[in-house]
């Protein structure tokens, strides 16, 4: 991965459809009118048996094609753009578990492990928040809400083995694998069973 600013001229397009800041300040605005009050935080729905998904606040849907556009940007090697919407995004909605998810695997890629902890580990305590203490229940990577849950996770076990702090990656490891026994992340792999 490269730094966004050694880049050449952009790809025909590509900035098309971002937003100058006089925009972005616009529609904040915009948001802020149409926001009917706080977040009710991150819950969880029960799909069938035993098998649940995320469900994120009214706040964190509305910006998805944000989200969409950090992914752009990432496949363009966009890093500081990519940071910058992210952070933003959190400003608009803390709990957007998918942008600390982002930021952390973005800090992991680029080796500053501390960042991505601090990242990794908010989305990971965001979902713990979500699914409870007594939560039985499955978060299988099928269902699209759960992946940005789930990523972040298996990133901190990454993350906290090149800390070199094995057993708190087992332990995150082993609830990932509680979430998702299926394993398709392949957290096995990473953090063998001792």
């Amino acid at each position: 991965m490269r730094d966004h600013q050694s880049e050449g001229p952009g790809k025909p397009g590509k900035r098309n459809r971002r937003r100058s800041p006089d925009t972005r300040h616009s529609r904040k605005k915009t948001d802020s009118q149409r926001r009917t009050g706080q977040s009710q935080g991150i819950s969880v729905r029960r799909i069938q048996d035993d098998v649940y998904e995320l469900v994120y606040p009214r706040k964190a849907r509305l910006l998805r094609d944000d989200i969409e556009e950090v992914y752009d940007m990432i496949a363009h090697e966009e890093w500081d753009l990519a940071v910058d919407e992210l952070l933003w995004l959190l400003r608009e909605c803390r709990e957007l578990l998918e942008a600390h998810q982002l930021l952390g695997r973005i800090a992991l890629f680029q080796n500053k492990l501390d960042l991505a902890r601090a990242h990794l580990g908010h989305a990971y305590e965001l979902g713990l928040n979500a699914t409870g203490k007594d939560f039985r229940g499955r978060l299988p990577f099928t269902q699209a809400a759960n992946r940005p849950l789930l990523q972040a996770t298996r990133d901190l076990v990454e993350c906290l083995i090149r800390l070199n702090e094995r057993d708190l990656a087992t332990s995150v490891a082993q609830q990932l694998l509680q979430w998702d026994p299926s394993d398709p992340l392949h957290v096995r792999d990473l953090c063998p069973p001792s």
